[in-house]
């Protein structure tokens, strides 16, 4: 599976979802395994596979414990963008933890949007819909005027969709009216109108 995926990446993303219904200590193991090698593309491996253990799977998450430490320091440390864009996707899909929203909430600014679209994609995941954490709202808030169009389209419905802020940024929403994106545009136009969100 791991020379498949180097050599046909998304093409063989059914073998990475097929191990989401078996979260077995010998899976998670393999996965630690994998996300501690040398081989950035082991790393992202790895984290492809965790990220596929969902909490319903996961007795107690019982088996997620003992992984969030690992893949929180990856989140922050890996100097590989595309480990840390994984690291980052598999927090805002396994994990509910304030150190694991610490670690999201660092990497804002990264230089790659790669990178800056899971932290948009993750962090009205790792927040409370009801009362969100006011520095996810900031993130966000700033992400929806990142340069790269899905980072802001991301941001965008993460604060209105996910998190219901609708109304709290109307302005913002008004302001990306004028969006270069056109799915951006139709996107606030239907939130404003009352369409969706």
């Amino acid at each position: 599976m791991l020379e498949d995926l180097r050599r046909h990446d998304d093409d063989r993303l059914g073998a990475l979802l097929a191990l989401h219904e078996r979260p077995t200590q010998q899976v998670v193991d393999r996965c630690i395994a994998l996300c501690s090698s040398e081989d950035s593309h082991e790393r992202v491996v790895g984290l492809r596979i965790l990220r596929e253990l969902g909490h319903p799977y996961v007795d107690g998450d019982g088996l997620w414990a003992p992984i969030e430490p690992l893949v929180v320091q990856l989140a922050l440390s890996d100097d590989v963008a595309e480990v840390v864009r994984w690291a980052i996707s598999c927090l805002g899909c396994q994990a509910e933890s304030p150190t694991a929203l610490a670690a999201v909430l660092r990497r804002v600014d990264h230089d790659d949007g790669g990178v800056r679209f899971a932290v948009a994609a993750a962090l009205p995941h790792l927040t409370s819909s009801g009362e969100p954490d006011g520095h996810v709202v900031q993130a966000l808030l700033a992400l929806a005027d990142d340069e790269a169009a899905d980072v802001r389209s991301y941001a965008i419905m993460g604060l209105a969709g996910d998190l219901g802020l609708a109304g709290s940024i109307e302005p913002q929403l008004r302001a990306h009216l004028a969006d270069p994106d056109e799915q951006i545009r139709t996107y606030c136009q239907g939130v404003l109108d009352g369409d969706w969100s």
